[in-house]
């Protein structure tokens, strides 16, 4: 489910926000998601996502690609 995509000189590594019926898409990004983000959090508020940052909370709609 994790693509990575070359963004010069580094990789990187993202997803894509599932869609609100794909139940374990949504599992299964959350999960992905925290396990990179240390102390900050993220969490599903309806169809999105909030997503705690250094700059923020950031949120993050079905469709987007979120890169850690």
């Amino acid at each position: 489910m994790s693509d990575r995509y070359r963004k010069k000189p580094v990789i990187i590594e993202a997803r894509c926000v599932p869609g609100l019926w794909d139940i374990d898409g949504r599992v299964a990004f959350e999960e992905w998601i925290n396990t990179h983000r240390g102390d900050r959090r993220a969490k599903w508020i309806g169809e999105w996502m909030e997503i705690e940052t250094l700059e923020g909370v950031m949120r993050a709609d079905v469709g987007d690609f979120v890169i850690v």
